[in-house]
């Protein structure tokens, strides 16, 4: 990346002006690796600089610096990386080769070809973490960082998102800012194509404001927002998405950015130009793209580049020249042997297929394909085939067909997660689920308590069976009680049995883990029902598939997240949005703290409610009722004291109903907890809230 520039730091400027240069190649032999597990290539290809005019021979330099020379090059030599493995490895370096076995795996990736070389440094980095605390916390980080892309680029992105989520724990034990982004990075991108919109927003906004910390350097800030730009672009903000990814195209070094990086961003940036219909642009942007000097066997990312271009072309309603495309695209994903490489084109394929009106081949090929997609987790690209699948059936004149695979479309997303079709207009959705008769009902019954059963998620679990009521922690059987906590998670609507062993009994082999959740089932179908009772219907199995019986069971947090969704898709019903925050009453399963899927659902209910909360305030400034918002205001400030949005919605409720003391006085709670929790200082639109409330600041 030779248009990045940096100074030599303090310490390294004194020794080369005092000629010490052995004590410069030991500190470099430690700072650099640091550098290279923060993906800080730039600033060890500054501190390397000085060593090529020092005379010193490139066999005289200690092993680790050897290994950094060729780590930060634009492109690492991949057949290097062997011989730098076994002379840490004799050397005990353990430091050493863990750096090793990331380079390797970068070098792989970056060349998009021959992924099967994964395998045997894929085992070593494994081997490497059983040393548990022989290599330290951030090599720690930096090894699983690299285990997941493996995972990730192989096709298993489940397994890759939970083993980012190890990565994201040992990066916040060495206070790693680079390698928290990039889990950011990372974990976002798999939950996008999973279809967890939600979670990867959460994820994103917290690194929206971690990536502007100093330590970030410029590789892990880029990467950031080409996943960023990713996001936005597929939860409808286009424009935005076309601005984050034009500044980093337009950034001086981004030519010198290896290949995923510059086929990722420009690759999402011609879909935000189709989606604008932008079609000059992207003339432009392609033949930039095919003029780029590639290896041949570069397949992966070439892979990405037609794909990218069939897209574009998509978009804009050239099916012949998007079919061209997507055949080379098709053609190098399988070249690359790559599951992810390969799953781009195929969605594609049926879309320009359909388009053509080559109807038997596009259902014939999406029939296949959806399978992959339902098993492997992809779900993003599986709810859009069924979608195409839905609109070739409704083109045949099958409604009944067509609504039953856009009812699979919207059981593929996970629950609440609106349906984002790829590669399609928003008209071409909307159209399709409007002649369907798809949409919901206008009326919503946001009760519990008038339904058999009931059951309580916000603060302890209870379930109340007519007059009886069952507590977490008087609950007798720990598998019925997970098994219901986690069909909640997941949305209480036809939740795959493979889902449900992934999260309960993830260790188990398939039919012990299948006969277990049968009879865990059964078990959960008679709690609270006595011996010689007949149990009621309350939980539903069709098709390997679990629900709860809405009629007969309501749950609290499920119509919670139900009736903020409907607020937030414009539906402005005050009473109904009121309701749903009030349902809030403490954080989701409040005391649960040894799952991961609890607390990530508890995040995203927290979020959804301090969301739900400023919407509400909103609403009722423009009702003229802005007095109903505060103890909702006050309640959200509880949950998240250290919230600027939520304090600046609450003063600027005072002051419109007249009341500056009361303001500044939320002001002074504010500043406070901000400089009690994290001693910094309120921001500026707070700030400027504050003055217009009479405070001199």
């Amino acid at each position: 990346m030779e248009t990045l520039s940096f100074q030599l730091s303090e310490k390294y400027s004194r020794y080369l002006k005092e000629s010490r240069i052995k004590e410069y190649l030991t500190s470099l032999s430690d700072d650099g690796l640091r550098w290279w597990f923060e993906m800080d290539t730039p600033r060890i290809q500054t501190h390397l600089f000085p060593l090529y005019s020092s005379g010193i021979e490139p066999d005289q330099l200690p092993v680790r610096v050897g290994f950094l020379v060729e780590a930060s090059r634009q492109s690492i030599p991949f057949e290097k990386m062997e011989g730098f493995f076994d002379a840490f490895t004799a050397e005990g370096d353990l430091e050493g080769a863990s750096a090793v076995a990331g380079a390797a795996v970068a070098s792989i990736w970056d060349s998009g070809g021959d992924f099967e070389r994964y395998r045997p440094w894929y085992k070593r980095i494994e081997e490497l973490l059983e040393e548990g605390g022989k290599i330290s916390t951030l090599a720690t980080a930096s090894l699983y960082g690299f285990k997941g892309l493996v995972e990730l680029t192989t096709g298993e992105i489940r397994q890759a998102f939970n083993t980012f989520l190890i990565q994201r724990r040992f990066a916040e034990e060495a206070n790693s800012c680079p390698l928290r982004v990039y889990f950011a990075t990372a974990s976002a991108y798999s939950l996008i194509w999973m279809g967890r919109l939600s979670e990867a927003e959460i994820i994103i906004r917290e690194a929206e404001v971690l990536s502007e910390n100093t330590e970030v350097n410029e590789v892990v800030r880029v990467y950031f927002q080409i996943t960023r730009g990713l996001y936005y672009y597929v939860t409808g903000e286009v424009q935005k998405a076309k601005d984050i990814l034009k500044g980093i195209i337009e950034l001086p070094f981004f030519d010198a950015l290896p290949p995923p990086g510059y086929f990722l961003a420009f690759g999402h940036y011609l879909l935000c130009l189709a989606a604008l219909s932008d079609e000059k642009e992207i003339e432009i942007v392609s033949r930039r793209l095919i003029g780029k000097a590639l290896p041949e066997k570069n397949h992966f990312h070439l892979a990405y580049l037609y794909y990218s271009l069939g897209s574009a072309y998509l978009l804009i309603g050239n099916s012949l020249k998007a079919h061209s495309y997507v055949e080379e695209s098709a053609r190098r994903a399988e070249l690359s042997k790559s599951l992810t490489a390969r799953q781009m084109p195929a969605l594609l394929l049926a879309q320009v297929l359909s388009d053509m009106r080559r109807d038997d081949e596009a259902l014939k090929h999406l029939e296949r394909w959806l399978r992959i997609w339902r098993e492997k987790g992809f779900n993003l690209y599986g709810s859009t085939g069924a979608v195409e699948m839905a609109n070739l059936y409704l083109r045949r004149g099958d409604v009944e067909k067509a609504r039953r695979y856009f009812e699979e479309a919207l059981t593929l997303m996970p629950e609440m997660e609106e349906l984002s079709p790829l590669n399609r207009s928003e008209g071409f959705f909307t159209d399709l689920k409007a002649v369907l008769n798809m949409d919901e009902d206008s009326c919503m019954d946001i009760s519990i308590e008038k339904r058999p059963i009931c059951i309580y998620t916000f603060g302890e679990l209870s379930v109340k069976i007519a007059d009886r009521i069952w507590y977490d922690r008087k609950w007798k059987g720990e598998s019925t009680k997970r098994l219901l906590k986690a069909l909640i998670v997941c949305g209480g609507t036809k939740v795959s049995y493979d889902t449900l062993i992934d999260m309960l009994w993830p260790e188990m082999d398939g039919d012990r883990a299948e006969n277990t959740l049968k009879v865990t089932i059964s078990r959960l179908r008679r709690f609270g029902i006595d011996a010689e009772c007949t149990p009621p219907r309350w939980l539903i199995v069709k098709g390997r598939r679990l629900s709860l019986a809405r009629p007969l069971c309501g749950v609290d947090s499920i119509i919670f997240r139900e009736a903020v969704k409907r607020c937030f898709n414009g539906m402005k019903d005050i009473d109904l949005l009121m309701k749903a925050l009030d349902l809030y009453r403490d954080d989701f399963l409040v005391n649960d703290s040894a799952e991961i899927w609890i607390i990530r659902h508890r995040e995203i209910l927290r979020e959804e409610f301090l969301r739900g909360t400023l919407l509400l305030t909103e609403l009722l400034k423009e009702a003229g009722e802005p007095s109903l918002a505060v103890p909702y205001l006050e309640r959200a400030i509880e949950k998240d004291p250290l919230n600027e949005e939520i304090y600046e919605y609450l003063i600027d409720v005072h002051l419109t109903r007249g009341y500056p003391s009361l303001a500044i006085k939320a002001y002074r709670r504010a500043e406070e907890a901000l400089k009690r929790e994290l001693g910094i200082t309120p921001g500026p639109r707070l700030i400027a809230v504050a003055r217009r409330a009479g405070l001199e600041i």
